[in-house]
């Protein structure tokens, strides 16, 4: 193998082949004479010409500014009954490190024991030729793997990730990968899939090619731009459908959740609706849910003593947590074949769909009925009626009695609605097809904090917390340990540096609205070099400034990806101060902030000896693109006036008192 160095040199152009529409041609002419016909690089199948997509990467974009460019990204997908050969196509321009690392090293999972993989192309043109050759693979660069997370989970131990290596590494360079993955399965399970067409680097051409045969109805859905496919019916036993693009930029940054809110892309299908596939899911779940005489023992003395559903649940979860090691590997590898109820308990392990057959079998003995449930990204429309497993994060179950999802990976209950709105919600085998999850109206978080001094130190206080719709803590604090207790001490520390909070009481306790009341203590806090007390009011754990997408970082002035919300939210945090007999040095500014995204609003009233400042900020953007389900997506054009409201929220100008 040459070593990797890096080098100045670009992969000669190539004289052009007519597979590219006609905007590519000038580019592809203009380099045409001073590159020999023999050097041209053509692809290893499908006669792609290599050097004129790589000329009309070199017009379009600026390379210099680029880790790499997808020349080719192409996806043929071959269905039958009971089979899927997917085969991955793609050559790529590497400019850095950071490129290479992406697509010279390439990690492949697959399931021995249900699928083949076979590799096809495996090359590096560089100095003019191909390394190590036109069309050999090197014998060491294929390495089988074992993946690191299931090494000690033998049931699942025919999982392999294999390494695909390319020689002749030197930047800038071009590699060309193919490889295909056959599965098995079943021949009464369909497939289904999603195609986003801007990767992660911008892409010369990209495309999805479907084979399916003749009688086979394939239902698919195109959004935000994408391509209506072209269908040849030509093949007396196949039809093709295809959706191609052609200079397409990368998906816009940062990342976001959910990019089919706003990027191009193609769903596609095999299975006939949303209800033969919910059938399926159901059916194979709970196909495998049984327990034997020892496992329904331990669940009898597990709800001993517990006559209602909410405790009876709360046991099998942690049941579930101290008896079973959840193994974190994609478990779509072995969809629709999930092991025993038994064999799973019996091992200590599973990944989310074992440990979720588990749990359905658990769950049934203790009299909690239960129903398979998938959660989406956000704001995907579910009007398309194309039944697709891919659009979803992963199985949960929802616990038809007391409302809530379970998720089998974390072991955690999902209480409330406020972490459903803006998305699908889908229980298989029970709903003909997803339905989106609205709010109910803005959503709020408003906290009245009240301090005065202590008889003999410190300070103590007592407030109020409000919450509705997707700031609701309704899930926090439902529960029968203390966890009202916790989470109200989680807000108000937060909210108020050195705060504990002593008693509470739930006003009100509804799905989407909580009121409770509590009260707090402060021990003095340490006096700062001029012997003065400083109080920063900060954030409220679940607040507005807690709950926005792990995406929105103020520290970046533009974006080109939209920000998503649930929907409309307001926050009020207001502080009263009985100072005492302290003098007052500081306190924020008045400030007011109003524009097409929302206000930010600062008021500070001081009477006497007693302060009281409110810091307000809401978001509802009257040209936010609201999809008719009530969440939010602000453009990128918009994100200054956002970014200007967080900021203000944010600033420790508008959050500091200081007394002497």
């Amino acid at each position: 193998m040459r070593p990797r160095t890096h080098s100045t040199q670009v992969p000669p152009p190539a004289p052009f082949r007519a597979v590219l529409v006609a905007p590519l041609l000038i580019a592809a002419l203009v380099l045409l004479s001073a590159v020999p016909t023999g050097a041209a690089p053509e692809s290893a199948v499908g006669g792609h010409d290599i050097g004129g997509l790589m000329a009309a990467a070199e017009e379009h974009y600026d390379l210099t500014k680029l880790d790499a460019v997808l020349l080719l990204e192409d996806l043929t997908v071959t269905v039958a009954a009971g089979s899927r050969r997917t085969t991955v196509h793609r050559v790529v321009w590497l400019g850095t490190e950071i490129g290479l690392d992406a697509y010279a090293d390439l990690r492949i999972p697959h399931n021995t024991g249900t699928s083949t993989l076979d590799v096809i192309a495996l090359r590096t043109w560089m100095d003019g030729r191909w390394w190590p050759d036109e069309s050999k693979i090197s014998p060491t660069a294929v390495v089988e793997t074992t993946p690191g997370s299931i090494q000690n989970a033998d049931d699942y131990t025919t999982m392999r990730e294999t390494m695909l290596l390319h020689d002749g590494i030197e930047l800038p360079c071009i590699v060309e990968t193919v490889y295909s993955i056959t599965e098995r399965r079943s021949p009464e399970y369909g497939f289904d899939g999603l195609w986003i067409f801007p990767k992660t680097d911008p892409a010369v051409v990209t495309s999805l090619a479907i084979d399916v045969p003749k009688g086979m109805t394939l239902l698919h859905a195109e959004r935000n731009g994408a391509p209506e496919p072209t269908v040849d019916r030509s093949d007396a036993g196949v039809d093709t459908y295809v959706w191609s693009a052609e200079l397409v930029d990368r998906l816009a940054r940062p990342l976001t959740g959910g990019p089919t809110a706003y990027a191009p892309h193609v769903a596609w299908s095999t299975w006939e609706n949303w209800r033969a596939l919910g059938e399926a899911v159901a059916n194979s779940v709970r196909g495998s849910a049984s327990l034997d005489e020892a496992l329904a023992d331990s669940v009898a003395n597990l709800i001993d003593d517990r006559p209602v559903p909410f405790a009876r649940a709360q046991a099998v979860v942690n049941f579930v947590n101290e008896t079973t090691r959840a193994v974190r590997y994609n478990d779509s590898h072995w969809q629709f074949a999930p092991r025993d109820a038994v064999r799973t308990w019996n091992t200590a392990y599973g990944h989310r769909l074992d440990r979720a057959v588990l749990a359905v079998a658990l769950f049934e003995e203790a009299g909690c009925a239960v129903t398979p449930a998938y959660l989406c990204e956000a704001l995907w429309r579910t009007d398309d009626g194309v039944p697709a497993l891919a659009r979803f994060d992963g199985l949960l179950l929802h616990l038809d009695d007391i409302g809530a999802l379970y998720d089998p990976l974390n072991g955690t209950l999902l209480h409330g609605r406020a972490g459903l709105t803006g998305r699908s919600l889908w229980l298989a085998g029970r709903d003909d097809s997803p339905s989106l999850v609205v709010g109910e109206g803005t959503s709020a978080c408003e906290l009245v904090l009240s301090i005065e001094p202590g008889e003999e130190a410190g300070w103590t206080g007592s407030g109020i917390l409000v919450t509705t719709g997707t700031l609701s803590c309704y899930g926090d604090v439902v529960g029968l340990e203390d966890d009202a207790g916790s989470h109200l001490s989680g807000v108000v520390s937060a909210a108020l540096a050195g705060a504990s909070v002593e008693d509470h009481s739930l006003a009100v306790l509804e799905d989407e609205r909580v009121i409770a009341g509590f009260s707090f203590a402060i021990d003095d806090p340490e006096p700062d070099d001029n012997g003065r007390t400083r109080f920063e009011l900060g954030d409220p754990a679940g607040g507005l400034l807690a709950s926005l997408p792990g995406d929105v970082r103020l520290y970046v002035e533009h974006r080109d990806s939209p920000v998503i919300l649930p929907d409309a939210v307001v926050q009020t945090l207001t502080l009263r101060i009985d100072v005492g007999n302290r003098e007052v040095v500081r306190v924020p500014e008045e400030v007011t902030v109003e524009n097409d995204i929302g206000r930010f609003r600062l008021t500070v009233v001081h009477e006497g000896g007693k302060i009281t400042i409110t810091r307000e900020v809401a978001v509802s953007p009257g040209s936010g693109d609201d999809a008719g389900n009530g969440a939010l997506m602000i453009s990128s054009a918009e994100w200054p006036l956002l970014r200007a409201l967080l900021l203000e929220e944010a600033d420790p100008r508008n959050r500091t008192v200081l007394l002497n």
